[in-house]
């Protein structure tokens, strides 16, 4: 019976491992800001950040030929609270069909799986919409040194 209750509580959880296409981000996407994102007074990703584009080429970035960004790129947001040096949210933005889809993952703790965020979409459009036109949803834009 006991057994039969664990089983139950984790096919209840929604535990995972970040998807395939996201795990690794840090070291096979571009980083694009140079110094970490500081939070803002009405930041819904509290924390200072890093963000990265993924399926997109450097030199699109450079020249800012990516904007808008082609079919296929993704950008990851990482946050961390401070005095903590691991990330406890990615935030996910992936250009499909000509549009973005949007995905959040947290944790608590720097041994722990990711957990899918299951807020609306809405949320990050609603946030994002500020700069639908000027950054293609996009908040950052590459700095180079």
């Amino acid at each position: 019976m006991r057994v039969l209750l664990v089983l139950i509580a984790l096919s209840l959880t929604n535990c995972t491992t970040l998807p395939g296409h996201v795990d690794g981000y840090e070291e096979r996407c571009i980083k694009m800001n140079l110094e970490e994102v500081p939070p803002t007074p009405h930041d819904p990703h509290d924390g200072y950040k890093n963000i990265y584009a993924c399926n997109v080429e450097l030199q699109a970035l450079l020249d800012g030929s990516a904007i808008p960004y082609p079919e296929g790129t993704m950008i990851v947001k990482e946050s961390f609270r401070e005095g903590e040096d691991f990330p406890w949210l990615l935030a996910t933005a992936e250009k499909k069909s000509g549009s973005w889809e949007w995905k959040e993952y947290k944790r608590n703790f720097a041994n722990e799986d990711f957990v899918k965020i299951l807020a609306s979409e809405q949320v990050c459009i609603d946030c994002h919409k500020a700069v639908k036109d000027s950054g293609d949803w996009m908040f950052t834009f590459y700095e180079s040194e």
